[in-house]
């Protein structure tokens, strides 16, 4: 049985492993897990074996008794690239075969919005051609809702350059590999998996896309949570304004 002193000493096992170099099995490793990981396996154990005291198996879950310091994992920031930043990575020249498939991959989710899972699991099978497009309905790997995509030129120019397969990475090693990228191009935040989703989502939103169809692109479950990337443009705006004002009138 899961004890709190079993709960420390899986705590501690997880924060020494170190992120694998896609399906590399070196004990070397390339980082610490990530916040959001360390998170998630908390998380999914938590949800476990508070099913067990429903179930009877426990008399109490040991997270009651002890808690893991945790980092906070915040959803409501949304980092993204602007335009021009988005023209400087594309522009942007790898130096290695895994730089390689890294830009390849964060420039799939930049035009598609598709989650890491998702583009993992991608098949091209699963889409149609229909006047020169190419489009599918699916579902998002993680909740399942459904969400319709159409696979715009940069996607399409992935898919040729990889025989029509999306390139496989480990999520924390793509990410560090993007940490990387980022330093090198010039970007001014920290390049990770999500700021290609939340590129996409505001790129189409700037561009006139209606929030709710953006919904449906995002596989989002409602619009609550699609209207943050509207928010941040707005705030964005109010910044400029701001900016004119302190220049020209103080």
């Amino acid at each position: 049985k899961m004890t709190a002193d079993g709960l420390k000493r899986w705590d501690a096992y997880l924060r020494g492993l170190k992120a694998m170099r896609g399906r590399q099995k070196s004990t070397e490793g390339v980082g610490e897990l990530s916040a959001s990981t360390l998170s998630g396996y908390h998380s999914k154990l938590k949800r476990l074996l508070s099913l067990a005291v429903r179930e009877g198996v426990l008399k109490q879950s040991p997270y009651d008794v002890w808690k893991p310091e945790l980092k906070k994992v915040r959803y409501d920031i949304v980092d993204y690239l602007s335009e021009d930043e988005l023209k400087t990575f594309l522009e942007w020249s790898p130096k290695t075969v895994t730089e390689k498939k890294a830009k390849d991959l964060f420039t799939f989710q930049c035009f598609t919005g598709l989650a890491f899972a998702d583009t993992q699991k991608f098949d091209i099978s699963n889409y149609k051609k229909e006047n020169g497009k190419w489009i599918a309905t699916a579902r998002r790997i993680k909740t399942g809702v459904p969400f319709v995509n159409v696979l715009l030129p940069p996607v399409v120019g992935v898919l040729e350059r990889n025989e029509w397969k999306v390139p496989k990475m480990c999520l924390d090693w793509y990410n560090e590999v993007l940490e990387r990228i980022g330093k090198r191009s010039g970007m001014s935040i920290k390049l990770r998996s999500h700021v290609a989703r939340h590129t996409f989502a505001t790129m189409m939103l700037r561009n006139g896309v209606k929030i709710e169809n953006l919904a449906r692109m995002l596989g989002h479950t409602n619009i609550t949570q699609t209207q943050r990337y509207a928010k941040v443009l707005a705030m964005s705006v109010q910044e400029e304004f701001e900016m004119i004002e302190n220049k020209m009138f103080h």
